[in-house]
């Protein structure tokens, strides 16, 4: 059953580690993913992987740009990467993954959705109306199939908007600083098996 899981961390820690292990992850099973940038390029982000040893196998994995364009930058389209116009593009968004899911599901049958981060976004947009494009997006991505994972920054957003987040996931990752050592603590439905101890960090 595909689910929903919001991931919660500190500012700057342990963010990107994890979301390079979720996607090394994926890809190692043979689950293609879609991964939507609202802070960074597809294509810094495809040096780190690359740094992190991660194969990208072709049409594994598919970027949505949300970055680029807001910044001026207006780079082409490829068949991995599809830009929108920016991160409150919120329809362009759920186009552009409703045509990468339809390119997904000829081949494979499971995939996942990693969403980094919803923080640019709230940075600019209610949350209250993010969580209702959210809410209809999560649920589309759950009929095709998708699991789901979305990034917050704590310390950037008051107790209610972490709250409003929380509830329109089945999930909660935690990501937290114990030492010289990055943690996870998981509550609702998850995936135990992906995220048991901290074996992803």
């Amino acid at each position: 059953m595909p689910i929903a899981n919001l991931i919660l961390k500190p500012h700057l820690e342990g963010k990107k580690e994890l979301a390079l292990a979720l996607t090394k992850h994926s890809l190692e099973k043979n689950i293609p993913e879609i991964y939507i940038l609202t802070d960074e390029s597809p294509e810094s982000l495809m040096k780190k992987l690359m740094q992190s040893r991660i194969i990208l196998k072709q049409d594994m994995i598919k970027f949505i740009d949300c970055y680029s364009r807001n910044l001026g930058i207006f780079p082409s389209d490829t068949p991995n990467i599809k830009r929108v116009s920016g991160p409150l593009a919120f329809n362009e968004i759920s186009i552009t993954i409703t045509e990468l899911q339809r390119e997904i599901l000829k081949k494979w049958q499971q995939h996942q959705i990693l969403f980094d981060s919803l923080s640019t976004i709230l940075l600019y947009a209610n949350p209250s109306m993010v969580a209702r494009f959210l809410q209809i997006l999560i649920g589309k991505i759950k009929k095709a199939g998708g699991n789901t994972f979305l990034f917050l920054e704590e310390g950037m957003h008051d107790e209610k908007t972490i709250v409003t987040m929380e509830h329109i996931v089945d999930g909660i990752v935690r990501v937290f600083k114990e030492g010289n050592s990055i943690r996870i603590q998981t509550k609702g439905t998850i995936d135990n098996k992906l995220f048991e101890s901290s074996k992803l960090l």
